[in-house]
Protein backbone atom coordinates (compact mmCIF):
# COMPACT_ATOMS: atom_id res chain seq x y z
CA UNK A 1 0.00 0.00 0.00
CA UNK A 2 2.81 2.41 0.85
CA UNK A 3 4.58 1.56 -2.40
CA UNK A 4 1.43 2.21 -4.41
CA UNK A 5 0.91 5.59 -2.73
CA UNK A 6 4.53 6.50 -3.41
CA UNK A 7 4.18 5.58 -7.09
CA UNK A 8 0.96 7.57 -7.43
CA UNK A 9 2.65 10.61 -5.87
CA UNK A 10 5.69 10.16 -8.08
CA UNK A 11 3.64 9.99 -11.26
CA UNK A 12 1.51 12.94 -10.18
CA UNK A 13 4.73 14.92 -9.75
CA UNK A 14 5.99 13.76 -13.16
CA UNK A 15 2.67 14.79 -14.72
CA UNK A 16 2.93 18.22 -13.12
CA UNK A 17 6.49 18.65 -14.42
CA UNK A 18 5.39 17.57 -17.90
CA UNK A 19 2.54 20.07 -17.66
CA UNK A 20 5.03 22.83 -16.86
CA UNK A 21 7.29 21.82 -19.77
CA UNK A 22 4.24 21.69 -22.00
CA UNK A 23 3.30 25.25 -21.06
CA UNK A 24 6.75 26.42 -22.21
CA UNK A 25 6.61 24.74 -25.66
CA UNK A 26 4.55 26.64 -28.22
CA UNK A 27 2.53 24.44 -30.57
CA UNK A 28 1.41 25.99 -33.85
CA UNK A 29 -1.45 23.90 -35.25
CA UNK A 30 -3.98 26.52 -36.24
CA UNK A 31 -6.32 25.52 -33.40
CA UNK A 32 -6.30 27.88 -30.41
CA UNK A 33 -5.63 26.30 -27.03
CA UNK A 34 -4.31 22.96 -28.25
CA UNK A 35 -1.38 21.37 -26.40
CA UNK A 36 0.87 18.35 -26.84
CA UNK A 37 -0.56 16.33 -23.96
CA UNK A 38 2.74 15.33 -22.37
CA UNK A 39 1.20 15.32 -18.91
CA UNK A 40 -1.13 12.52 -19.96
CA UNK A 41 1.80 10.11 -20.30
CA UNK A 42 1.89 9.62 -16.53
CA UNK A 43 -1.87 9.05 -16.47
CA UNK A 44 -1.53 6.47 -19.27
CA UNK A 45 1.11 4.62 -17.28
CA UNK A 46 -1.01 4.64 -14.11
CA UNK A 47 -4.01 3.41 -16.10
CA UNK A 48 -1.89 0.56 -17.46
CA UNK A 49 -0.47 -0.47 -14.07
CA UNK A 50 -3.39 0.28 -11.76
CA UNK A 51 -7.12 0.90 -12.08
CA UNK A 52 -9.21 3.76 -13.44
CA UNK A 53 -9.72 5.10 -9.93
CA UNK A 54 -6.00 5.69 -9.40
CA UNK A 55 -5.59 7.16 -12.90
CA UNK A 56 -8.48 9.54 -12.23
CA UNK A 57 -6.89 10.57 -8.92
CA UNK A 58 -3.54 11.35 -10.56
CA UNK A 59 -5.31 13.18 -13.38
CA UNK A 60 -7.36 15.34 -10.99
CA UNK A 61 -4.31 16.19 -8.88
CA UNK A 62 -2.38 17.09 -12.05
CA UNK A 63 -5.21 19.28 -13.36
CA UNK A 64 -5.71 21.11 -10.07
CA UNK A 65 -2.02 21.87 -9.54
CA UNK A 66 -1.37 22.88 -13.16
CA UNK A 67 -4.60 24.88 -13.23
CA UNK A 68 -3.74 26.83 -10.11
CA UNK A 69 -0.17 27.42 -11.29
CA UNK A 70 -0.73 28.32 -14.95
CA UNK A 71 -4.46 28.77 -15.49
CA UNK A 72 -7.71 29.86 -13.93
CA UNK A 73 -11.01 28.35 -12.82
CA UNK A 74 -12.30 27.87 -16.36
CA UNK A 75 -9.15 26.12 -17.54
CA UNK A 76 -9.49 23.76 -14.57
CA UNK A 77 -13.13 23.03 -15.40
CA UNK A 78 -12.41 22.48 -19.10
CA UNK A 79 -9.46 20.25 -18.26
CA UNK A 80 -11.55 18.18 -15.84
CA UNK A 81 -14.17 17.65 -18.53
CA UNK A 82 -11.48 16.66 -21.04
CA UNK A 83 -9.85 14.32 -18.52
CA UNK A 84 -13.16 12.59 -17.81
CA UNK A 85 -13.69 12.02 -21.51
CA UNK A 86 -10.08 10.94 -22.01
CA UNK A 87 -10.16 8.45 -19.15
CA UNK A 88 -13.44 7.00 -20.41
CA UNK A 89 -12.05 6.50 -23.91
CA UNK A 90 -8.76 5.11 -22.60
CA UNK A 91 -10.53 2.62 -20.35
CA UNK A 92 -12.85 1.47 -23.13
CA UNK A 93 -9.90 0.94 -25.47
CA UNK A 94 -7.51 -0.47 -22.86
CA UNK A 95 -7.39 -3.88 -24.51
CA UNK A 96 -5.79 -2.43 -27.66
CA UNK A 97 -2.09 -2.23 -28.33
CA UNK A 98 -0.29 0.80 -26.91
CA UNK A 99 0.39 2.35 -30.32
CA UNK A 100 -3.24 2.10 -31.32
CA UNK A 101 -4.29 3.61 -28.01
CA UNK A 102 -1.90 6.52 -28.54
CA UNK A 103 -3.34 7.19 -32.02
CA UNK A 104 -6.91 7.07 -30.77
CA UNK A 105 -6.03 9.17 -27.72
CA UNK A 106 -4.45 11.85 -29.90
CA UNK A 107 -7.55 11.96 -32.09
CA UNK A 108 -9.84 12.09 -29.07
CA UNK A 109 -7.70 14.82 -27.47
CA UNK A 110 -8.11 16.93 -30.61
CA UNK A 111 -11.88 16.55 -30.33
CA UNK A 112 -11.70 17.63 -26.67
CA UNK A 113 -9.63 20.68 -27.56
CA UNK A 114 -12.12 21.65 -30.26
CA UNK A 115 -15.12 21.16 -27.96
CA UNK A 116 -13.71 23.34 -25.19
CA UNK A 117 -13.09 26.30 -27.51
CA UNK A 118 -16.54 27.77 -26.96
CA UNK A 119 -15.45 31.33 -26.33
CA UNK A 120 -14.27 34.45 -28.11
CA UNK A 121 -13.06 34.10 -31.68
CA UNK A 122 -14.10 30.45 -31.83
CA UNK A 123 -17.79 31.28 -31.90
CA UNK A 124 -17.45 33.87 -34.67
CA UNK A 125 -14.92 32.14 -36.93
CA UNK A 126 -16.93 29.76 -39.11
CA UNK A 127 -14.04 28.69 -41.35
CA UNK A 128 -11.89 27.71 -38.38
CA UNK A 129 -14.69 25.36 -37.33
CA UNK A 130 -14.93 23.92 -40.83
CA UNK A 131 -11.16 23.46 -41.12
CA UNK A 132 -10.99 21.80 -37.70
CA UNK A 133 -13.82 19.43 -38.58
CA UNK A 134 -12.05 18.48 -41.81
CA UNK A 135 -8.81 17.86 -39.91
CA UNK A 136 -10.58 15.67 -37.36
CA UNK A 137 -12.21 13.57 -40.06
CA UNK A 138 -9.02 13.19 -42.11
CA UNK A 139 -6.86 12.30 -39.11
CA UNK A 140 -9.53 9.90 -37.88
CA UNK A 141 -9.57 8.11 -41.23
CA UNK A 142 -5.76 7.94 -41.27
CA UNK A 143 -5.70 6.55 -37.73
CA UNK A 144 -8.32 3.92 -38.55
CA UNK A 145 -6.47 2.94 -41.73
CA UNK A 146 -3.21 2.54 -39.82
CA UNK A 147 -4.93 0.50 -37.10
CA UNK A 148 -6.57 -1.84 -39.62
CA UNK A 149 -3.33 -2.15 -41.58
CA UNK A 150 -1.36 -3.11 -38.44
CA UNK A 151 -3.81 -5.90 -37.58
Amino acid sequence: MKRKTAYLGLFAAVAIIFGYVESLVPVFTGIPGIKLGLANLAVLFILDRYSVKEAALVSVVRILVIGFMFGNLFSILYSLAGAALSLTVMELLKKHVAEQLAIIKAHEQRICEVCKQGEGVWLSDFWLKVWTAVQIVVYGIIALYLMVKSW
